[in-house]
């Protein structure tokens, strides 16, 4: 018995179709990462933005706002608050929120326990 008579013969591997395979993951794995980045990016700045708009709704012109109400709110969402008064009884609170290059501001100015102004904008 000859050895060579006694084993199977071996298909050709198809050399071509595996370039292409690994081509094609090559390719599509780096489109598929940044892909989900991008969406997972397009959420968080979504979410970052209705956190602001939310806020600023809260907060409508002539609703009452006790002293420190309005600051003490936006930490409770997680915003970052940046407080500065303006004259004796006047006050503005801007909260902000934000992912990467896209801020949002909500700008509340608070006079004699009242809300004089809300404002919502996008910040670059």
């Amino acid at each position: 018995m000859n050895h060579d008579d006694a084993t199977p013969p071996v298909a050709p591997v198809n050399s071509r179709r595996r370039w292409v395979i690994a081509f094609v993951a090559l390719i599509a794995l780096p489109l598929v990462l940044f892909g989900g980045l991008v969406v997972h990016l397009g959420l968080r700045m979504r979410s970052a933005s209705a956190l602001a708009r939310g806020f600023c709704a809260e907060f409508t012109v002539g609703a009452p706002a006790a002293d420190g109400a309005v600051a003490r709110r936006a930490r409770e969402l997680g915003l970052h608050v940046y407080e500065s008064p303006l004259d004796p009884g006047r006050s503005r609170v801007e909260a902000r929120s934000g992912v990467l290059t896209a801020t949002y501001l909500c700008a509340i100015e608070v006079q004699d326990a009242r809300v004089t102004s809300s404002r919502y904008v996008r910040e670059d």
